[in-house]
């Protein structure tokens, strides 16, 4: 089998290097506790998140896990819920971008809701 052009490994290194610029790692505020280990579905909020924030040059910064008070029912305390600062979002004048943008790469399973000072998101397949 004959290797590929090189023209064709100048694409796939462009390719990467563009995704590779859109994506970045995620802050987690001192404190933020994610108890125990990170279940799939909790690990693909930050995946989407990194990638959303990520296109506008934000990082996106997770500031409650199973952390922190929240109301007595709340996905937070079974690691079913975070919560991401907006305050970068909100400054760059993207904030509604990143709230569709999680909605379209999460889905139908997740929930997004938009809180005064963060994005709460969370796995509700119901």
């Amino acid at each position: 089998m004959k290797p590929p052009a090189p023209i064709v490994w100048i694409a796939l290194l462009a390719i990467g290097v563009v995704m590779l610029g859109a994506r970045v790692a995620a802050a987690i505020k001192d404190g933020v506790t994610f108890g125990g280990t990170l279940k799939p579905t909790t690990r693909r909020m930050i995946d989407a998140a990194e990638y959303v924030f990520g296109q506008y040059g934000i990082v996106p910064v997770i500031t409650s896990g199973t952390d922190g008070t929240h109301r007595a029912n709340s996905l937070h305390y079974s690691g079913d819920a975070l919560d991401f600062r907006r305050r970068d979002a909100d400054q760059a004048g993207v904030t509604q971008l990143v709230f569709d943008g999680l909605r379209y790469y999460l889905g139908q399973e997740y929930d997004i809701v938009l809180e005064p000072d963060h994005f709460h998101v969370e796995f509700d397949p119901n």
